[in-house]
């Protein structure tokens, strides 16, 4: 592990950075938490570089420390109200854009397109392809960071549940009601297939159902597309 390995090094705050990242995607990674408390408790003896950065462990729930050091590492534009969801991907968060005051979906994603500066290129170009699409059905991205340890998506922020959920809760759907959702699903995707993307997660929990003020159901999840060849 590369946290581990820069701790042995003695560079504990690199250590703690990496630490911090990965605690903002998986709270619940291994000791993670307990390593990051330690590594700060070694930093302010003078064992190591010394950053200021909150103390996780003396957070009073597990929720503060997480949102916490996303914000750190985001900066001071967003501030993270609760959790939506995580997946594969990273962690979705209800978050208020200081800037424009406005709610939106906050996908952090964190190291993820650290790997190369091909990879954080294409995850650039396609998410400003995703941006250009604008349909009824499609929901929409406001904001993108490629930063190192610091990508994320903002996006709109729709008062709903996924497809999956709203099922599991009212049961099947009428017929009609699943005719109107697949033809907007297959308009939608039409859409960003001539935008020349590929969704490649189209299943019920990245449909969002209908909201209370429109009858739309929307496609979500755009910052996993793929540009076509």
């Amino acid at each position: 592990m590369l946290a581990l390995a820069c701790e042995q090094l003695g560079e504990l705050g690199k250590s703690r950075d990496i630490l911090y990242k990965i605690h903002a995607v998986d709270v619940g990674f291994k000791d993670v938490t307990q390593r990051i408390s330690n590594i700060s408790s070694r930093i302010s003896m003078g064992a190591g570089e010394r950053v200021a950065t909150p103390n996780v462990a003396a957070m009073p729930t597990q929720r503060a420390p997480v949102m916490e050091a996303v914000e750190n590492i985001l900066g001071t534009r967003y501030r993270l109200e609760r959790e939506l969801g995580r997946g594969g991907m990273g962690t979705v968060y209800l978050a208020r854009d200081t800037q424009l005051d406005r709610l939106v979906a906050l996908k952090f994603l964190g190291a993820l397109v650290d790997g190369s500066e091909e990879y954080r290129q294409r995850f650039v170009r396609e998410a400003k392809a995703a941006a250009r699409v604008n349909h009824p059905n499609i929901v929409h991205i406001y904001d993108i960071s490629a930063r190192e340890g610091q990508a994320y998506i903002a996006m709109e922020y729709v008062d709903g549940a996924n497809l999956n959920t709203y099922t599991k809760k009212r049961g099947a759907l009428l017929p009609r009601e699943a005719v109107s959702i697949m033809t907007q699903a297959c308009s939608a995707l039409d859409a960003i297939h001539k935008a020349g993307i590929v969704h490649r997660d189209i299943k019920p929990a990245t449909s969002l159902s209908p909201r209370a003020d429109s009858s739309n159901s929307l496609i979500s999840d755009l910052p996993r597309p793929k540009a076509r060849a």
